[in-house]
């Protein structure tokens, strides 16, 4: 997980931020009692979205709690309870971050994935355990997505589509037996195939300088010419593919709205996800109210 699935606060009800914060504490403290206090550096905001997708799609009401956080000693906050899904995001966290850091090494074989990789190799393990009905699926798409790209292969849909199917089955088995179980399933794939083409967008200059693969190079034919040239030639084209998945997610939510974090996860969707877009494509990483951290 990527950590683009952010709240655009100035239209965030404050008592809502104050749920989303409980959300972002309850994950982070579940990250240090299950694999460890160094693991709560992991925490993001894709994994705090999941927990409070799943919890409204389940109609999970969550107990909070004060507690004083070591980071901001002087004020009390709330986190919420760990429960099921709280869990679930606080592995997934854990295990999509270690998938992450061995799909480098085979991609970019560099120092940092290496010594990365070593350093949470026994909590990614114990994930994988933890997420056995899953975590073949995820490796599976993920060894697909390395085909592709050891392939050159420029065709966005079908690239996407290896992130879009992971961030689906992860939905789909997270809410269980839910009524809304397929229109999760679809707000993920529309979702996964978003942050992946929101993440080639930002890494096309980094991906020059290390000669890497990135679909939207090899799709729109970059001929190492002028960069910035480039990027305005294809932003309308590459736009198109983010908010048609933008599009696709808001038309399904509404399907299947509930009541339980329904003015969060609104914001999130289309609020959050429409300014991160603007801001990806304008090349702005952190504008109006899109926090580095709660």
């Amino acid at each position: 997980m990527i950590g683009y699935i952010k709240i655009f606060k100035p239209e965030m009800k404050y008592k809502e931020f104050l749920v989303y914060n409980a959300y972002y504490c309850g994950i982070c403290k579940s990250l240090g009692e299950r694999y460890g206090p160094v693991y709560r550096n992991l925490i993001n905001y894709d994994a705090v979205f999941i927990a409070i997708l799943l919890d409204s799609a389940l109609e999970n009401k969550v107990s909070l709690e004060k507690f004083r956080c070591v980071l901001h000693p002087t004020k009390r906050k709330y986190r919420c309870l760990r429960n099921d899904n709280i869990n679930f995001a606080a592995d997934l966290t854990v295990f999509l971050t270690g998938a992450k850091l061995r799909d480098n090494i085979l991609d970019e074989n560099d120092l940092l994935s290496w010594m990365g990789e070593g350093l949470l190799r026994k909590g990614f393990s114990k994930a994988s355990k933890r997420l056995n009905a899953i975590a073949g699926h995820i490796e599976e798409e993920l060894e697909r997505l390395h085909c592709y790209e050891q392939e050159n292969n420029g065709d966005i849909d079908l690239v996407s589509d290896c992130y879009g199917s992971i961030i689906r089955k992860i939905l789909e088995y997270g809410c269980g037996k839910s009524d809304v179980s397929e229109e999760l399933g679809w707000i993920g794939y529309q979702l996964g195939k978003w942050i992946y083409i929101a993440d080639a967008w930002s890494d096309i200059e980094k991906d020059i300088k290390k000669n890497s693969f990135n679909p939207l190079l090899t799709r729109f034919g970059y001929d190492n010419g002028e960069l910035k040239l480039f990027k305005e030639k294809i932003k309308d084209r590459t736009g198109f593919f983010l908010f048609a998945s933008l599009d696709e997610i808001s038309a399904t939510f509404e399907q299947i709205d509930k009541k339980i974090n329904s003015g969060i996860i609104r914001n999130i969707l289309y609020e959050g996800l429409f300014n991160m877009t603007n801001n990806i494509l304008n090349g702005v990483t952190e504008k109006n109210g899109t926090e580095k951290s709660v």
